[in-house]
């Protein structure tokens, strides 16, 4: 069973500014086979969209668990530092879902725990589905390789939405309803 948690305007605005400005820091920045093969084919959103969709569902994570929002903003020169850091906490990573029902485990994973998640077209809720430790991920069951029309392809791990941990239950102050 999936929790969703509503978030206010002010998440909304902030996780749509973070969003912009990653997308300006990021510029000149050289994608990934799967990133640029879905960019060639239209399955993924502009950048500025779909990181303020990453900023709103990470947010959604850290409020869910209580742990704090490690807001992923910063020049690419320091990269090589920040690519280490969790999305939130000491080690949550959170999958934003859009149309395929499963989320992707990568090696930099390993040791983290993965949270899934889908994000309504207007950034007013995110619906955790919960949650894998990355370990309990790389096994053979859940290995792929998928090759793209344009030759690229992705090789890893990826978990249907339905084998994950269910979410813990929303805290009592986030449950609270608002207008």
């Amino acid at each position: 069973m999936s929790t969703i948690v509503k978030m206010l305007d002010s998440d909304i605005e902030l996780a749509i500014l973070l969003g912009q400005l990653r997308t300006k820091e990021k510029i000149n920045s050289e994608d990934t086979d799967n990133y640029r093969a879905g960019k060639e084919n239209g399955k993924l959103l502009p950048d500025d969209i779909a990181n303020a969709r990453s900023n709103i569902s990470e947010c959604a994570v850290a409020y869910l668990t209580g742990q704090p929002w490690n807001m992923p903003i910063y020049p690419n020169r320091y990269h090589y530092v920040r690519k280490s850091f969790a999305d939130v906490g000491e080690n949550t990573e959170v999958r934003t879902i859009r149309t395929d029902p499963r989320i992707s485990i990568t090696e930099k994973d390993r040791g983290r725990v993965v949270y899934g998640c889908a994000v309504s077209e207007d950034l007013r809720e995110v619906e955790i589905f919960g949650s894998i430790k990355a370990e309990d991920a790389m096994v053979p069951k859940y290995y792929v390789e998928e090759t793209y029309p344009n030759g690229d392809s992705y090789k890893g791990w990826r978990v249907p939405l339905t084998d994950l941990t269910p979410p813990p239950p929303l805290p009592k102050w986030l449950s609270v309803p608002f207008e």
